[in-house]
């Protein structure tokens, strides 16, 4: 009997300690606990539902009663203390934001993960014994530190307005951070977060950061960092990055082009001068209305700080071999340059590769077809005619190697021409490039025609076989197909004081050709004429038709030649040169440009129908004046539905790194017939000797004062243009064959034809 009463009296007392009241220390937070139910979610269950705490209505709050509780929501109630706060124990959420909180002692709270205590006066935060904590929103706080040491796990990290200026230091140990907010809390200087890679919010703004180290935050996804003092921000590599707030720092550059980043949810107003930024491609013309609207008016924008699209893509890559013994493409044998046509099924693209290396092409998901075209397609067989290949399900980079085999004996010369501006007085460089575009090995021989009256020698890389009057020419051997050889050499042009003079405002002409003991197929691109007008001073960044101003009816449909020349007048070296070219495709054929030469490695690729981008990536180019200049070469057809009487014009944009680009002239090339004379030549002029093998004379009858002398040849192509002349022309110069000089003369103008022996 009595071990029962003793059994009584035990359970009586375990049952009294459970339902002991909780003392609390201030009235607001026991009566918000008593007024708890479903609907006002004061406290909830583990089933994050609004409960009833007092379970037992005795109008207490008792221990078993605080263990059932897992969250508690005491948001703005005038809450002064939290005593009594340690008997809940279960607790996995507390938010007590906007109180009059001056302290708070949780550090028996070690199931807690979520704890918002927001815009209270606490001073300090003892983090101690919560481990478990996920997410801490404590801005507008007071405290001055925060040791994170004690909370590994935090996901998320909200500490606004509060002066914690060393935050940052023990951030790297939060491996699992999601959300960084750290508005107006004092930081300064660069910051780098690469030690977050699972980051996806970021919010720095109001504080005094020069600068942000982003790199391999792959997940991040809104940055917002307004007011401070960045003056560039790099997210290529931040794939996922949708939303940026970047207004009121020092910016002059952004690197954007991460393939999902829109203009849409993009600010970097109240910034002083930005200058450059790089965009997606589809992005450009958004983001550049964006700049103008925030005024910057003289914001460059485009996509070349990178040559591959923006986020996410994939390369396809490969050889384009020559089978040059006819027994297979083979290690052995020869790569070779060939156009490469890229579609998605939406859009096409083009693509040269100037350099024997294999090519690579970078694209984005979606299905892609290679087609590879050679410049004489009735000349060889491709294998494989065509590619298909579709991302991301292939892997990535995809090879695909094409060769091209012989299809039957084509011989196949083709002749280029490269050459500077001329200024008198000055050196001027060349260059003659011999292809072999046919399936045969070849040899022959290379010509250069140039007035010696007027031009000189200097020097060559390679000895000419023969060097006579007003002609240098060079021997070459065993030409393999796709094969070129190149002569470059440097002329000296007389001055204004030598005899001949040549002053600025002339024009002076030379060819080269190619001969070769067997019957070339095209024979019409064994021999090239250029154009050059002699200038006093040049621009260093400038285009030209080497055909010049004028060519005749029969040059329709046929190629013309263009030379882009740019020059680094920077301090720096320039890493990356772009030359944009945007063809009128109603005067051009775009499918038939081929690049010619560069001063450089380059590739070319064609886009958006004719927008013609020849890209020199990491060529470094000095910026002394003695290796400061490059160029590009390349031909293209006109449409042959051009007449008489219409002009085809051209404009280029060069870009230099992350500069605004630099406007080329506007080169105008017409089709022109020589034109009706305004009088019968022979009944004022007399012109003899003809045939004349050096000096051209033309006497007026009546002392007809003449203005200027112009030579043609047969084509319509200004050869020669002498203003202010004696009544004799120099034609020493010119290869023998039929000409055309055209007077212009107070009385009118008149055209004669002479024959140069």
């Amino acid at each position: 009997m009595k071990k029962f009463y003793f059994f009584v009296f035990g359970l009586s007392f375990c049952l009294s300690v459970n339902a002991q009241a909780i003392n609390f220390t201030d009235p607001v937070f026991k009566a918000k606990l008593l007024a708890s139910n479903s609907a006002n979610m004061n406290a909830m269950g583990t089933n994050n539902q609004g409960m009833i705490v007092d379970t037992n209505g005795d109008l207490e709050i008792d221990q078993t009663e605080a263990l059932a509780v897992a969250g508690l929501n005491l948001f703005n109630v005038g809450l002064t203390s939290l005593g009594g706060i340690e008997y809940f124990t279960n607790l996995k959420m507390l938010d007590c934001s906007t109180n009059n909180l001056t302290s708070l002692n949780i550090g028996m709270l070690s199931n807690l993960q979520r704890l918002y205590c927001n815009n209270n006066a606490l001073g300090q935060i003892d983090l101690n014994g919560l481990g478990n904590l996920l997410l801490l929103r404590c801005s507008a706080t007071g405290i001055t530190s925060l040791d994170l040491n004690l909370v590994p796990n935090l996901t998320v990290l909200i500490s606004n307005n509060n002066n914690i200026p060393d935050l940052l230091d023990n951030l790297p140990v939060l491996h699992s951070l999601l959300t960084f907010g750290c508005r107006q809390c004092g930081i300064s200087g660069p910051i780098n977060l690469t030690a977050h890679p699972q980051l996806q919010y970021l919010d720095v703004s109001l504080n005094a950061i020069t600068g942000l180290q982003l790199d391999g935050l792959t997940e991040l996804r809104d940055i917002t960092c307004e007011n401070n003092n960045l003056t560039t921000l790099d997210i290529t590599s931040l794939p996922k990055v949708q939303q940026l707030y970047l207004n009121s720092n020092q910016l002059e550059t952004l690197f954007l082009k991460n393939g999902k980043l829109t203009e849409s949810y993009l600010r970097f107003d109240f910034n002083p001068s930005v200058k450059y930024i790089c965009a997606d491609e589809n992005r450009i013309n958004g983001i550049k209305s964006l700049a103008i609207q925030y005024g910057f008016t003289s914001c460059e924008v485009n996509s070349y700080c990178s040559f591959e699209p923006g986020g996410a893509f994939y390369n396809i890559t490969g050889n384009t071999t020559y089978d040059i013994d006819g027994n297979g493409c083979e290690a052995t044998d020869p790569n070779v340059l060939l156009r490469l046509v890229f579609s998605d099924g939406s859009n096409t693209g083009r693509y040269f590769n100037n350099t024997t290396d294999n090519y690579s092409y970078p694209v984005q998901a979606g299905t892609h077809t290679i087609t590879p075209v050679p410049e004489y397609p009735s000349y060889f067989s491709v294998s494989p005619p065509t590619a298909t290949v579709a991302f991301p399900a292939t892997v990535s980079p995809f090879v695909q190697d094409f060769c091209l085999s012989a299809n039957g004996q084509h011989n196949d010369l083709e002749i280029n021409l490269i050459a500077r501006t001329l200024r008198p007085g000055f050196n001027s460089r060349y260059k003659i490039i011999c292809k072999n575009n046919g399936t045969h090995v070849q040899s022959g021989t290379l010509h250069f025609n140039f007035n010696d009256l007027i031009m000189e020698l200097l020097s060559t890389d390679t000895t000419p076989s023969v060097q006579a009057e007003n002609m240098l020419s060079w021997d070459f051997e065993g030409l393999q197909p796709f094969e070129t050889t190149e002569i470059s050499f440097v002329m000296h042009i007389n001055s204004t004081t030598d005899n001949p003079p040549v002053n600025s405002g002339e024009i002076v002409s030379c060819d080269a050709s190619v001969q070769s003991s067997l019957i070339d197929e095209t024979p019409q691109d064994n021999q090239i004429s250029i154009i050059q007008n002699v200038v006093n001073s040049l621009d260093p960044n400038d285009k030209t038709c080497l055909e010049g101003n004028t060519i005749a009816p029969e040059m329709i449909g046929k190629y013309v030649h263009y030379i882009i020349r740019f020059e680094n007048t920077g301090t720096a070296n320039a890493e990356n040169i772009v030359v944009k070219d945007i063809i009128d495709t109603s005067k051009f054929d775009i499918a038939s440009l081929i690049p010619v030469d560069g001063s450089h490695p380059f590739i070319t690729r064609i886009t958006d129908t004719n927008k013609v981008e020849f890209i020199f990536q990491n060529i470094q180019l000095p910026f002394d004046d003695a290796n400061n200049d490059g160029y590009v070469a390349f031909k293209i057809k006109t449409k042959p539905t051009l007449v008489v009487g219409n002009t085809f014009s051209n404009t280029a944009s060069i870009y230099f790194d992350y500069n605004a680009p630099i406007l080329t002239n506007t080169t105008t090339t017409a089709i022109q017939v020589l034109g009706m004379d305004d009088f019968n030549f022979d009944s004022d002029f007399t012109l003899y000797p003809n045939p004349v093998r050096d000096i051209l004379s033309i006497k007026s009858k009546d002392n007809v004062r003449i203005n200027s002398i112009s030579v043609y040849n047969v084509l319509g192509q200004l050869l020669q243009s002498v203003t202010h002349p004696m009544e004799k022309i120099d034609v020493s110069g010119l290869e023998a064959g039929n000409y055309i000089v055209r007077i212009y003369s107070e009385k009118g103008t008149s055209a004669a034809k002479f024959i140069k022996q």
